[in-house]
């Protein structure tokens, strides 16, 4: 059975890098992620400080880019995740496609699967780069400053790239969860992206008026991923502005739990409403 849906995944693979769209966002996160370490190279030219310093040579630089991937990637997993699931939906081959005997939940298992991956391989392409480009920052900026230093150490690498991954995995099973709804791409996306921002308003409102509300949102999805990708640093680099920092945040061990029962839950109705709908699409 798990070669069967491995199969399929590959499938899905050969099929979607034939778009545009994956290599586009790729490009996109790769600039975006590679901000942090040029902008700290150049603030480093004209203040010199040790602290800046370690932020763009390794191994400091690769925890900030993977951070600022994840707060740009957030948008691009739930794009290209509702794209992958609603493609089939709005170009109506889903039936002849299950009618070949592809069974319906290891259809859509595949294609989460693939998008898992994607988001895996996506940050691990981000920390070559990383490397590369702080090697050359490095290069270019000479030796550090003379001071104290409290640079990251290579153990945080993978932790950072464990933390990022991880925490993208609600938001494929969010995105998925509304496109199998809807049957439509831009209905799951937009969803999804709404949802995204309203519980971030709703949390900095309510926890602003009523003390009561931590409580509530200690279990809402972005608190939880902000403080599941923060969680062991006190004084992060990178901001995650629609997460929020106000209010106490829940432990480490809360948001990996909570984070687990959001990926399960909204990941078994997919596929139970893949599994039972009509398939049909707008």
């Amino acid at each position: 059975m798990m070669a069967h849906i491995m199969n399929l995944t590959r499938w899905e693979w050969y099929k979607l890098r034939r778009r545009w769209l994956p290599w586009i966002m790729l490009g996109l996160l790769l600039v975006v992620s590679q901000l942090f370490v040029w902008v700290s190279y150049f603030f480093n030219r004209t203040e010199q400080s040790r602290d800046v310093y370690d932020n763009f040579t390794l191994p400091g630089s690769i925890p900030n880019a993977l951070g600022l991937a994840y707060s740009i990637g957030i948008f691009l997993i739930v794009i290209l995740t509702a794209s992958v699931l609603g493609t089939e939906y709005r170009w109506r081959t889903l039936r002849s496609i299950i009618a070949r005997g592809t069974g319906r939940w290891q259809y859509l298992a595949s294609k989460i699967m693939l998008l898992g991956l994607l988001a895996g391989g996506a940050l691990l392409i981000v920390v070559a780069v990383t490397a590369v480009s702080s090697l050359i920052a490095g290069a270019l900026a000479g030796g550090a400053p003379a001071g104290s230093s409290a640079s990251a150490r290579w153990l945080d690498v993978p932790i950072a790239f464990g933390k990022a991954w991880f925490a993208f995995l609600p938001y494929i099973a969010l995105a998925a969860f509304f496109t199998v709804l809807t049957t439509s791409t831009a209905a799951g996306m937009a969803i999804s992206l709404v949802y995204y921002y309203a519980e971030s308003i709703v949390a900095a409102i309510f926890l602003n008026l009523f003390t009561w509300f931590e409580t509530a949102a200690s279990y809402m999805l972005g608190r939880n991923a902000t403080a599941w990708m923060t969680s062991g640093d006190d004084s992060p680099v990178i901001s995650f502005p629609m997460g929020g920092r106000f209010g106490t945040f829940p432990s480490a061990l809360h948001a990996f739990l909570v984070l687990m029962v959001y990926i399960l839950a909204l990941g078994g109705l997919a596929l139970w409403l893949f599994r039972r709908r009509d398939l049909t699409g707008n």
